[in-house]
């Protein structure tokens, strides 16, 4: 027969461990919210920089067709295929860097440069957003993995959290060349 402390010391060990679970998944989930906010910024940023870049480039207008479909995509899908169109998006948007390049009325417009700078900021913001997501994911993995935290989660119904991942396009090496002659 358990003795009435043991029972006490279980469950206050039941309580912490499933209120430790709860504040590791909703880290993860607000680490996951920030990603969308950066996201998000981003889509926001595009149009302007397109317009504003449009009128010095006219001999750009599929790269401008492409990044405009490629938002929409994005801004309407969820999930891996969100995670795919967003990393089309991104580079897609380094052509439009590099071909900037080529404009040097560009370089010296004032609210062009101050847009590029605003994106290749959020950019690294989203960078810096799925580190850190992929961190708070990491954190509750390990706690909802370890024993015998793992069977607190397994009797409260937690579920591991998959870790943002880059996609293949975005892993594969970048042709220069090939910006460069886009």
């Amino acid at each position: 027969m358990i003795s009435i402390p043991v029972l006490i010391i279980l469950t206050i060990y039941v309580i912490a461990t499933y209120n430790g679970l709860v504040r590791l998944r909703n880290g993860a989930k607000k680490s996951f919210a920030t990603i969308d906010v950066m996201l998000k910024k981003r889509h926001d940023l595009v149009p302007n920089l397109i317009a504003s870049v449009k009128q010095l480039m006219k001999h750009e207008t599929s790269l401008f067709q492409s990044i405009t479909e490629l938002r929409t995509a994005a801004i309407n899908s969820s999930g891996i295929q969100r995670a795919d169109t967003e990393a089309q998006l991104g580079a897609a948007l380094g052509q439009l860097t590099v071909s900037m390049e080529n404009y040097p009325e560009l370089k010296s417009d004032r609210s062009v440069m101050q847009l590029q700078a605003s994106l290749n900021e959020v950019e690294e913001q989203i960078g810096a957003s799925r580190t850190a997501y992929n961190a708070a994911v990491t954190r509750f993995n390990t706690k909802l993995e370890s024993f015998p935290s793992s069977l607190i989660g397994k009797m409260f119904g937690f579920v591991a959290k998959d870790l943002f991942e880059t996609s293949a396009a975005e892993r594969g090496n970048v042709n220069v060349g090939e910006l460069f002659n886009s």
